[in-house]
């Protein structure tokens, strides 16, 4: 009777499997592609639902306008900082006020907040549609992962970024935000702007904080739905200077991922490994003896522990058996650190003895600096661990007789070494000619028969891991595993075919490679994504490419709608020497649609990947961005940074021109730099300028019905330069006549009857700050004007600026009569208006 319920039991246990995986949880069933899609039209196209929504990332979005704010110094020097000696903004500056950081009204999301400092911890404030503080944290606060929802994967430390404390949880407003800091700090705070009527609705934190985290948590696994994927593998051989068919199809499809391996070549990983040690400090005119023992006669290496620090250069003279044999030294940190890592590190110095013959010997440290610092002692040969003395353990101390004269004091720290450092020479020869192999094997991806390709990269810089070595690098979207899988997660949908092509440049035959490809149905309308693309940018010194003093680097310059979705940049300098890292001061300037105002400008190169300070806390990357490598070469120091705008796309409806400066004023022409950029992308634009209105012109104010009231004027600041931000910043405006509007002003523009909605640009006087004027277009209010940039230094720079007006107010009128009603805002309460364009937007 046992028996048999001992056998009813399995079999019930059996029955109650099926349909579970080996961990006994049911198993699902895939999603059809109908599934698939109705799910992901039940998400919202914003906020925390992007995290899932990685399958949709080709749509096109024409009504999404994409914005920063940040503390670059107004008057165009290097000085990013508030509060550093040498920022300028024109403003009041002091730690006990709110500095205004994002003021804004209309519907928007901020996406990404990045800050750093060097003193006291700032102070946020954010206040969303309305007049209460929704949030008020210190920075640590913020991103401590302890106040939801600002949880972690969505928010990071300065220890955890590199230098920044970073946010990605999407703050989302119906009407307006405001966010203002207290204290000296640098600042980038990336949001998207939505049409005055937009309909947004607040995320649930409840519900969606979780998916997005599980999404982070999981890298270096698709992000997206792929339960009815297609996934095609096959092992092939490349011949050197051959090319290879890796995919190839003739129907319209979506590629949702792309894997390759080289089973040969290794994938390395840094050593983080922190050290609890204790030493002692020898301080001039003492001395530190000990004994060690040798196994035998002949050539010992002996090795100390020490500490790079910002101080001094520590340096020792070396006896063996009372004769001067070496000296030992710990080099002093370039000044201000700035190295692989901000604060002190261990490290290692070495000297060669020669013995006459095995067994003991006493070893001497007479300090020639002002003081020096060990920790162990290690006597090496033949590569062969000889003996080992760790310096503050009492008991090895006693059976060395080790002996202390003067004033030898105490010493511990819990420190790393420089991962480089513990690198074996071996491994990095091996590390160096396989950087330079894979380096020269690219990438290449065509669309329906198009002579052009949309990818053209080294496959280094395509997988995300970049030019300097194959270490592990683990993006969201690209990036390289442990296991040796490269894998890119962009969608690729295509109308009509596609060809995927691996060309190997290299002097290396390679054979038993290995490749898989996800391919889905093609769920998109013609017209409505953008074809997936990749901008290889290469700067190298001594040929034709190289960089330009005064010339910024090209990041992407195209015509045409789409939107930028991640960078993978490698670049090199040597101003300083091994350690220099001044080409990482360059600051990102992005124009969109035809603007000569910056829609972005930020505040050094690390800030862009949310590090600080040129990584402060070493090679540190997350699924979203960071250094993913920094490492030496022929005393070249060399640098892997990453960044995925995946919620936070940069959208352009008529063109981008989006440059990085390379050092602090495009001084650094000295460096190398391999940049590829990932976008999305049509040729065509949907955006034409109808009309222009120039206020200065008396014509064109006659023939465009131009007032305003009685206490507003036109000014001539002809003498003054009105002149640009930026890239633009040696161009005078060619409106020097600038109309100061004390309560109104009216003007008719022209439009294509069949039109979508347009676009309203303006230049104005950038010295009065946060000007506010309520857009109504013929009698009905379609929403306040405000823009969130700020520059009163000297107050002669001018911006342009866009309004965006809803397809309601604009449809089937070839004409419309535009009146601007200012507002009494935080700081002014004027107006100033120098012309005004109109862009029709068309289907």
């Amino acid at each position: 009777m046992k028996r048999l319920l001992l056998l009813l039991t399995i079999l019930l246990a059996i029955i109650g499997l099926v349909g579970c995986n080996g961990n006994g949880e049911e198993e699902k069933e895939p999603l059809s592609d109908e599934q698939v899609t109705e799910k992901l039209n039940s998400l919202n196209d914003y906020g925390l639902d992007l995290f899932q929504k990685g399958d949709y990332l080709p749509l096109i979005k024409n009504h999404i306008y994409s914005e920063q704010t940040s503390s670059y110094s107004r008057n165009g020097n290097n000085v990013d900082g508030f509060g550093m000696p040498g920022n300028e903004t024109g403003e009041v500056s002091s730690l006990s006020i709110r500095r205004p950081l994002l003021i804004l009204n209309q519907p928007g999301i901020v996406y990404r907040m990045w800050f750093t400092n060097w003193a006291d911890v700032p102070t946020l404030f954010i206040i969303i549609d309305g007049e209460e503080i929704n949030y008020r944290f210190d920075l640590y606060e913020l991103t401590g992962g302890e106040n939801e929802p600002f949880v972690k994967e969505l928010v990071f430390n300065k220890e955890e970024s590199s230098g920044g404390y970073v946010s990605y949880v999407p703050l989302i407003f119906k009407k307006s935000i405001e966010i203002y800091g207290r204290g000296d700090f640098y600042f980038n705070i990336n949001f998207q702007k939505y049409p005055h009527g937009y309909q947004l609705e607040y995320d649930n934190y409840a519900k969606n904080l979780q998916p997005a985290v599980d999404i982070l948590k999981n890298v270096g696994s698709d992000p997206k739905f792929n339960d009815n994927d297609e996934v095609s593998e096959k092992k092939f051989n490349i011949a050197k200077n051959e090319t290879y068919t890796l995919y190839e199809a003739n129907e319209k499809q979506t590629v949702t991922a792309l894997n390759l391996r080289f089973p040969n070549l290794g994938v390395h990983e840094f050593d983080r490994t922190m050290y609890d040690d204790k030493g002692h400090r020898i301080f001039r005119e003492s001395t530190l003896e000990f004994d060690l023992n040798a196994k035998a006669a002949g050539s010992h290496q002996l090795k100390f522990r020490g500490v790079l620090g910002e101080h001094i250069e520590e340096i020792a003279d070396v006896y063996i058996n009372g004769s001067k044999v070496d000296e030992i030294k710990f080099r002093r940190r370039r000044i201000g650190g700035f190295e692989w890592k901000d604060d002190p590190f261990f490290a290692d110095s070495e000297i060669t003895i020669n013995l006459a013959k095995g067994g003991k010997f006493r070893v001497k440290l007479v300090p020639k600096s002002d003081y020096i610092s060990v920790y162990n002692a290690i006597l090496v040969q033949n590569n062969k661990q000889i003996d080992f003395l760790d310096f503050g353990n009492n008991e090895q101390e006693k059976k060395r007789e080790l002996v202390k004269t003067g004033l030898v004091s105490p010493v511990s720290a819990n420190l790393e070494y420089d991962p480089n450092t513990l690198i074996d020479d071996a491994t990095w020869t091996k590390i160096h000619i396989e950087e330079d192999i894979i380096n020269k094997l690219m990438s290449k991806i065509t669309y329906d028969n198009l002579d052009t390709p949309a990818v053209y990269a080294p496959i280094s810089s395509f997988f995300g891991f970049g030019q300097f070595g194959m270490f592990k690098t683990l993006g969201l979207m690209v990036g390289l595993r442990s296991d040796g899988w490269m894998y890119s997660y962009y969608p690729m949908p295509f109308e009509k075919g596609i060809k995927i092509e691996l060309i190997n440049n290299s002097e290396i035959d390679f054979s038993n490679l290995e490749f898989s490809i996800s391919t889905e149905t093609n769920r998109f309308e013609t017209g409505t994504y953008g074809y997936f693309k990749t901008k290889y940018t290469e700067n190298l010194l001594d040929t034709p490419s190289a960089l330009r003093r005064g010339e910024p680097i090209d990041v992407l310059t195209t015509s045409g709608r789409g939107h930028v979705v991640g960078l993978t940049h490698s670049q090199t300098g040597n101003y300083f020497g091994l350690h220099s890292r001044y080409y990482l001061e360059g600051d990102e300037q992005i124009y969109i649609d035809g603007s000569l105002s910056h829609s972005f400008h930020g505040t050094g190169t690390e800030d862009l990947y949310n590090g600080g300070w040129y990584f402060k806390n070493g090679v540190q990357a997350t699924p979203l961005f960071g250094q993913s490598n920094h490492n030496y070469r022929n005393d070249i120091d060399r640098t892997v940074m990453i960044r995925t705008f995946f919620t936070d796309p940069i959208y352009f409806r008529s063109g981008i021109d989006f440059k990085l400066e390379h050092g602090g004023n495009n001084d650094r022409p000295d460096s190398n730099v391999y940049l590829l950029t990932y976008y999305y992308h049509l040729d065509d634009t949907k955006l034409f300028k109808t009309d222009t209105l120039v206020i200065g012109d008396d014509e064109q104010r006659l023939n465009h019905n131009y007032k305003f009231d009685e206490d507003s004027e036109i000014k001539d600041y002809s003498t003054s330069l009105l002149s640009y931000e930026g890239l633009y910043s040696n161009k005078r405006s060619n409106y020097q006549k600038m109309a100061i509007i004390s309560n109104e002003s009216s003007f008719e523009m022209s439009l294509f009857e069949a039109n979508e909605g347009a676009i309203l640009r303006r230049e104005y006087l950038m010295e009065y700050l946060n000007q506010m004027a309520d857009v109504y277009v013929d009698g009905e209010l379609v929403g306040t004007w405000s823009s969130p940039q700020r520059n009163a230094f000297m107050g002669f720079f001018v911006r342009q600026d866009d309004f965006v007006i809803d397809k309601k107010f604009t449809q089937g009128k070839s004409k419309i009569t535009i009146k601007l009603v200012v507002k009494e805002s935080y700081d002014s309460s004027l107006w100033s208006e120098s012309f005004y364009e109109i862009y029709s937007i068309v289907k």
